[in-house]
């Protein structure tokens, strides 16, 4: 039984989709998702030694 058109396309973009990535990330490409979680985590710890400072 072959695939049907539908599934045929969506995992050719999918594949294309992992490339992209793969590339991307060989380039030094920061994705927003990636910015997004580093900012995150900066803030986490800005505001941990905050609340560390007002405890002690």
């Amino acid at each position: 039984m072959s695939d049907s058109i539908l599934r045929t396309k969506s995992k050719e973009f999918a594949k294309n989709v992992v490339f992209l990535c793969r590339t991307l990330k060989q380039k030094g490409v920061e994705t927003s998702v990636g910015a997004n979680i580093h900012e995150a985590q900066i803030s986490m710890k800005r505001n941990m030694r905050k609340a560390v400072r007002i405890l002690f």
